[in-house]
């Protein structure tokens, strides 16, 4: 994502050089090393996602600022990435916009925990947005899954299958994967098609 995308988000507001110094920092943190999937081209991915249900959002401001900032910690040998990122989000945000946006801000990005804790439409489309890439063609949700597990190179093969394996069956147990209409009839069958292909495909690389 350009600054200028960024920008575009602010419009006429003040402070023009603390927004510019707040983009420098999400450079700087999705930019760092160990990062595979959870980088500014997720984040790019899930606003054009947004574009195309722009029009359902209630707060479209505090929607777009979620996206950018659900997952600017991310470190994946901790367990507290969304809170962390909510941590910071907070610290950068504050005096940029008001405590009623901030607050709203901080729950959709927490939103993203997906442990199905969802209330209100705008947190519900962040995690539809956040989870599309369980929907998208075989081929894109394959190289997601090959991303990720450079993300976790330091986790044996065996202990990641098992474990990743566990976490993909959770979206499947679920009466939905998603919440909106709109996503479930774009993605619904497609994501559960490509979690059961993907745990088949975990499974078969421990069995031997």
């Amino acid at each position: 994502m350009s600054i200028v995308d960024w920008l575009s988000l602010w419009k006429d507001r003040k402070d023009k050089s603390k927004i510019v110094e707040v983009y420098d920092g999400l450079v700087e943190m999705y930019g760092e090393p160990g990062r595979f999937y959870h980088t500014l081209d997720h984040v790019a991915a899930c606003l054009v996602e947004y574009e195309g249900v722009s029009g359902l959002a209630v707060h479209s401001f505090e929607v777009k600022l979620a996206l950018w900032f659900h997952d600017v910690v991310y470190d994946p040998r901790v367990g507290d990435n969304v809170e962390k990122s909510v941590d910071y989000t907070v610290d950068v945000l504050a005096g940029l916009i008001d405590e009623a946006s901030l607050i709203r801000v901080c729950e959709l990005i927490y939103a993203t925990r997906h442990d199905g804790c969802v209330s209100g439409w705008d947190m519900g489309l962040v995690v539809d947005i956040d989870l599309s890439i369980l929907g998208k063609p075989w081929g894109v949700f394959e190289k997601y899954e090959k991303a990720i597990r450079m993300e976790y190179s330091w986790v044996p093969l065996e202990k990641y299958c098992k474990g990743r394996a566990k976490i993909l069956n959770g979206f499947l147990e679920r009466d939905y994967i998603y919440h909106s209409g709109y996503f479930r009839w774009r993605y619904e069958e497609q994501a559960r098609s490509n979690l059961e292909n993907s745990i088949k495909s975990l499974m078969k690389r421990i069995a031997h």
